[in-house]
Formats: C-alpha cells, structure tokens, sequence
C-alpha cells in the first residue's frame, strides 16, 4: 500500500507541476498580448497623429497659396473686402482659368467695346455669368449684360455694354491695352460648419465639382491682416482681423495671418495649433507695392 501511496503522490506532484507550468504559460502568454495590444495601440495612435498633421498641414498649405493669390490677376490687382472673410465663411476669388484673345475691339470713342477671342475648347462660353478684365492699370469685373458672349466656341467674341475706357495719350484712366488679359475667376469657398472645414468652387460664376470635406474636428479658423498705419520712414504697423477690414484698410496690407486649431478626435480635449505669416503683394496708398 505504501508503494502505491509513494507513486500516487508522485504523479500528483508531477500533475501540479505540469498545471503551475500551463497556467504560468498561460499569464506569460497574456501579458505578453497586453503588452503587444498596447504597443499596437500606440502605434496606431502615432500614425493617426502624423496622419491629421500632415493633413492639417497640407490644408494649411493651401489655404495659404489662396490668400496670397487672393484677387490678384495677371498684374492686376482687386482691393480686399471685409466680406471676403466673414467669420467661418472665407470667398476668395483667383486665377482661374486665363482666355487669349486675338484681338481688341474698340468703338469710335477709342473705348474697348469687344474682344475678340482665339477658339474655345469649352462650348458653354454662352453659359458663363462671371467674367474679369485684368491690366496692370485697372481690373474690370463683368457680371450679366455687362458682357455678352458672341460667335460661338470656334469665333468667340465679347461684346461689352457699355465700352470700358482704355488708357491713351489723352486719357490716363482705364485698362492697359497691352497687359490686357480676360480671365474665369475661380471663386472658392472655405467653411467651417459644424466642426468640419468644407471647400467649394465656381468657374466664371458656374459650379465646378463637388463640395469636399478638408479638415474634420476644426475647432477654430480665422485671418488678421498687418496695415500700414502711413506712409514715410516712420511707418507703424498694426494687426486687424480681416472681417473689420475697411476701404482705406484695403490699400494698406502688407501680410497675413492664419491661425488653425482642431482636434486629432472629437473625444479628445487636446487641440492642435498651426499658425502661419504670408507677406502680401497688394495695391498701396503710398505709390508702390508692399
């Protein structure tokens, strides 16, 4: 019996040796999973990180590209309006798409009446609301009956009512004959509803493509503009949030702030922070440009 009672413990023992040994495997095997579970983790969260700065970035850029390009044409320049920037509604209208023409049409007056314009790849030019005349002298927006589109895509021709003035020997007010250019001004839309930034475009006054999602978790989207206090050697600087921009403002930028904050998630209250300084080309008061 006492044999017996010697190999029943044995194989006892032998059993919670093996049990101990399986269920140490077992908590070794589990944290070892937390462990990698975790890892994983942070690297997902790493990458989303990377991913929505470089998002953010990357929206930033653009956004950046446009208000430098903002209102200018060819050599041509519009002043800013405070309505360009209303607050969570940015309209900012660039280069869109440049038209050559051919040749000029002038009435007995010596004033511009018509343009005659090279083919057109497009056969909706009938169709296009919103047109602009560019010069280094002056910039013209043609808007409805102001311009009418004649000929067809193969011999277009706008015609202008009334004739626009053209610079000459006698008449120093009105467009610039030889830097003339006719552009579809590309009108863009930033804004920001409900947390989430949202671009859309028009072409010559018509829809171009849908509207698309930017930047999601936008917290916080604005613009200031540095003026020119005066003009001459003791010239003062200060800052102004574009939507208080006013006319005499208008002709006094010199650069540009954008500031963006958002959120990697909306569960998140950390918020992320981009800002950037744009020097602007713009019409000044003081006979030159800045």
């Amino acid at each position: 019996m006492s044999g017996r009672c010697g190999l029943n413990v044995q194989h006892g023992g032998a059993l919670l040796g093996i049990l101990l040994a399986t269920a140490l495997g077992a908590l070794v095997t589990a944290l070892a999973l937390t462990a990698l579970t975790a890892t994983n983790q942070s690297v997902k969260d790493a990458a989303r990180h990377l991913e929505g700065r470089q998002q953010a970035l990357w929206v930033m850029g653009q956004l950046a590209r446009d208000v430098v390009k903002h209102r200018h044409f060819g050599c041509g320049a519009q002043p800013w309006t405070a309505q360009d920037f209303a607050v969570g509604h940015w309209r900012l209208w660039l280069p869109g798409r440049g038209l050559p023409h051919r040749k000029l049409l002038s009435d007995d007056k010596q004033q511009l009446a018509g343009i005659e314009l090279e083919p057109l790849a497009s056969s909706n030019s009938q169709s296009w609301p919103q047109s602009l005349l560019s010069s280094c002298a002056a910039t013209w927006a043609l808007t409805g009956a102001s311009a009418q589109w004649l000929g067809g895509a193969n011999a277009p021709i706008l015609q202008l009512t009334p004739p626009l003035p053209l610079q000459t020997a006698e008449q120093t007010d009105g467009l610039h004959a030889p830097s003339l250019q006719l552009w579809l001004p590309l009108e863009r839309h930033y804004e920001l509803r409900d947390h989430r930034l949202l671009a859309r475009d028009r072409l010559g006054g018509l829809p171009l493509g849908a509207e698309r999602l930017l930047l999601d978790n936008v917290e916080h989207l604005s613009i200031s503009v540095q003026l020119r206090s005066s003009c001459g050697d003791g010239t003062a600087w200060q800052w102004r949030a574009a939507e208080a921009l006013d006319g005499s403002g208008a002709q006094r930028l010199a650069a540009a702030r954008l500031e963006l904050a958002w959120r990697l998630d909306s569960r998140r209250a950390r918020v992320e922070r981009l800002s950037q300084d744009l020097p602007l080309m713009s019409t000044s008061s003081c006979g030159d440009k800045t």
